[in-house]
């Protein structure tokens, strides 16, 4: 389901993270988790958007992130989670002098 980042991505640098996902038959909204751990108790970011298969998140340290998204449908039922997807926030070697 998740598009990108794909799993174990290496993202250069501390800015914003295009993510991207395939569209769920009949589904008006989308719910998305990014966190710090593997079992999503350090959450930074639960969100939902509606109407669109993408968000930008932004990152706020070095190292690795997991990210899940859920399909809604229009009666409010949401569906399961997406398998996990892990990707890596690393030093941009142009940004180091």
């Amino acid at each position: 389901m998740i598009r990108t980042p794909g799993e174990l991505d290496q993202i250069l640098g501390l800015d914003t993270i295009s993510v991207m996902w395939d569209s769920v038959p009949d589904a008006v909204s989308y719910h998305y988790v990014l966190a710090r751990d593997r079992s999503f108790k350090d959450v930074l970011i639960d969100g939902l958007v509606s109407d669109t298969t993408s968000v930008t998140l932004h990152t706020v340290d070095y190292g690795t992130y997991f990210l899940k998204i859920s399909a809604i449908a229009a009666g409010g039922k949401e569906g399961p989670f997406s398998e996990m997807v892990a990707f890596i926030v690393v030093a941009d070697p142009r940004s180091i002098e």
